[in-house]
């Protein structure tokens, strides 16, 4: 049981680390304003961080662990390829949308059914 909150403490530790981290440097108004650290920080990673962590609670090894790395990931895959250029109305240049917050969700989905099928195929 010891172990299963040190690895609980663990992944919860990293997700603290991410959101200050982000909190310090790259939201709205600080020195390098990134959006999808930004956005996720504030909008999923708290989700992210209890589907990443209670797992550990349970007794899964490798799953909080993939997790975490899918959601980095997805963070930085999302800032790398999400700005688009969007044509909202014909008679309007086109506009910059940014779809990182997608990548992320999109990563960190993929990310937890690898972690599922890693901690089934692990056990079995």
């Amino acid at each position: 049981m010891k172990k299963r909150f040190l690895h609980f403490g663990i992944v919860a530790a990293i997700y603290l680390l991410i959101f200050a981290l982000c909190q310090q440097f790259f939201f709205i108004g600080k020195p390098f304003h990134l959006y999808t650290p930004d956005w996720t920080a504030k909008n999923i990673m708290w989700i992210a961080a209890i589907i990443s962590a209670v797992p550990a609670l349970i007794g899964c090894k490798k799953y909080p662990y993939i997790t975490v790395a899918f959601y980095i990931l997805g963070v930085v895959l999302g800032e790398l390829f999400g700005r688009q250029m969007v044509i909202m109305d014909q008679s309007l240049a086109s506009m910059p949308y940014h779809y990182g917050f997608a990548w992320c969700i999109g990563i960190y989905i993929i990310g937890c059914v690898v972690g599922l099928a890693v901690e089934k195929f692990a056990s079995a």
